[in-house]
């Protein structure tokens, strides 16, 4: 993450306790600590950065979950059998972050999926499948490998939308 980039970031935190905390003393407000180093690191600081910067942004998890086997008491022995995964209510591709991001040319917000793919991932299948399907029904769709290349997007898209 460039100096720049991090100061932004820095100060929309900084701002955002501040606003939360109005009589705490702005000198003693902490840094900003997400770095993009990571895929978590990376998706917390674009959900952060758009959430202090006044849109709108969540992180999508489409994970199943786990059932916990039954419990089973036979006089003095307990048993739980085994458990299992179900699959996840989602839809299998779908981006790891959903945002509505605010255009002053604009009177709505505009929804934009993103997708995070840190280092050496890549897009599965289904993914690939999500990608064009937004892109058929003129969907913006975003994949981003770090923060610096998320920043240039946003600044390109809110001075230049689609």
């Amino acid at each position: 993450m460039n100096k720049t980039n991090k100061a932004t970031l820095n100060e929309l935190w900084k701002a955002k306790q501040h606003k939360d905390n109005p009589s705490f003393p702005i000198k003693y407000l902490t840094d900003y600590k997400n770095t993009d180093n990571s895929t978590n690191g990376l998706t917390k600081c674009v959900v952060d950065f758009l959430n202090y910067s006044g849109h709108f942004a969540e992180r999508i998890n489409n994970t199943g979950r786990f059932i916990v086997g039954t419990r089973i008491d036979e006089g003095h022995a307990k048993f739980q059998t085994q458990g299992k995964w179900i699959k996840g209510t989602g839809v299998n591709g779908r981006a790891d972050i959903s945002a509505k991001i605010k255009l002053p040319q604009h009177q709505f917000a505009i929804p934009v999926e993103i997708e995070i793919k840190y280092a050496k991932d890549r897009m599965s299948d289904a993914q690939r499948e999500y990608q064009s399907a937004m892109f058929d029904v003129g969907a913006v769709y975003i994949v981003v490998r770090d923060f610096d290349m998320f920043m240039e997007w946003y600044n390109d898209f809110t001075t230049h939308p689609q």
